[in-house]
This record gives C-alpha cells, sequence and structure tokens, in this order.
C-alpha cells in the first residue's frame, strides 16, 4: 500500500509539474509574444563540429579524407526586415587529412589548420522571440600544413532554431551543409565528384544585439 500511494503521490506531482509548466509558457512573453529585430545589429560567436568527409581525384584514383573536428568562429549581422538578416562569418581550427591510395589504403597524414568565412542570408520563420531559422550563403575555406596551403570557393544551406532570451542576448542551435572542393589537377569543380567535399555541421552561438 506504502509504495502504490508513493507512487500515485509522484505521478501526481509529475503531472502538476508539467501543467504547471505548460501554462507558464503559455503565458509568457519570451516564448509567444511578438518581437521585433528590425533595424537592429548583432554580434556574436560560436562552436562548430564538422564531420569531415573524402575528396577523391578520378584521374588519379587518389583520395584525402578530412577528419572530424571543432571550428571557433566570431561574426556580425544586420537585421533589415524582422524575418531577414545577412551575416558575416570568420571561423577556424585544426583539421587532419589522410591521404589515400589507388586500393584505398592510407599513403599519408598531415595535420593541418583550416580558416574560412561566409556571408549568409537568414529567413526567420516567425515575429517571435523563439523561431526556426533557414540560412544560406557562399564563402571561402583556407586549407594549410603537411606542406600544401589552398583556398577553395564553398556554399552552405542550414536551419535550426533561434530565441532571443532578452532584448540584447540571443542563441542560436543550427545544424546544416556545407560544399567545397580540395584542387585537383582540372581546377575548380564544385558541386562535381572532383575533389568536392561535403561538410555536415552542427553549431551553437551566442550573441549581442545593439
Amino acid at each position: 500500500m506504502l509504495k502504490n500511494d508513493s507512487r500515485a503521490k509522484m505521478r501526481a506531482a509529475f503531472c502538476f509539474g508539467i501543467m504547471t509548466l505548460t501554462l507558464c509558457r503559455a503565458q509568457n512573453p519570451l516564448w509567444t509574444g511578438e518581437y521585433s529585430r528590425k533595424g537592429k545589429w548583432e554580434i556574436h560567436g560560436s562552436v562548430e563540429y564538422l564531420v569531415g568527409d573524402t575528396a577523391t581525384f578520378s584521374s588519379t584514383g587518389l583520395s584525402l579524407q578530412l577528419d572530424d573536428t571543432f571550428t571557433g568562429g566570431a561574426g556580425f549581422g544586420y537585421h533589415f526586415l524582422d524575418c531577414l538578416s545577412i551575416d558575416v562569418d570568420l571561423f577556424g581550427g585544426s583539421a587532419r587529412f589522410t591521404g589515400r591510395d589507388v586500393f584505398g589504403s592510407p599513403a599519408t597524414t598531415s595535420d593541418a589548420t583550416l580558416f574560412g568565412g561566409n556571408v549568409n542570408l537568414n529567413y526567420n520563420i516567425l515575429k517571435k522571440r523563439l523561431t526556426p531559422v533557414i540560412t544560406g550563403g557562399v564563402g571561402l575555406i583556407n586549407f594549410s600544413g603537411g606542406g600544401f596551403s589552398e583556398t577553395d570557393p564553398s556554399a552552405n544551406v542550414g536551419g535550426g532554431l533561434r530565441w532571443d532570451i532578452t532584448d540584447r542576448f540571443f542563441i542560436k542551435v543550427m545544424g546544416g551543409v556545407t560544399w567545397t572542393e580540395i584542387q585537383g589537377d582540372n581546377g575548380y569543380n564544385l558541386f562535381t565528384a572532383e575533389g568536392a567535399i561535403l561538410l555536415k555541421s552542427i553549431s551553437v552561438s551566442g550573441g549581442y544585439k545593439f
């Protein structure tokens, strides 16, 4: 009987907590109130996890694998409208490349650095403090190390959530993909199979509006 009473009390407390949280969120303007971002500038910092990929070169049969890595970055943005803004971001971090021969066996491994920048347009779907976001843009990525250095064009798309916690501070959680390429003998062939790599990413950023 005592165990049954305890379980009943725990279920009642759990249900009460869920109801209270639901009511608080329903009445809290941080979640439901309309919010305007138009005409505001912002600065932000971010941490991003990149899932690596392999660039293949059909002309030689060789491939170059970029391992998973973390990058950090910073940037600024401006809101033209409540729903539309532009961001300029710079980012960088360490990287590791593994070259593979025509049989797929590791041939060389090199530590490197990557550094890049993006210009993105962002669409905030809701005119609220908490809103889904769609983003897309173009940029450049530089790979340096192991006796090579090159700067390659890139393009990216993504989506996630933005929460303007206060009138000054906000956070964003975003996921996306970036297309770029490692330059081969035939030059740049972005969006083709020759030397192209697809980097998947997830990032967390926080910033200040003014």
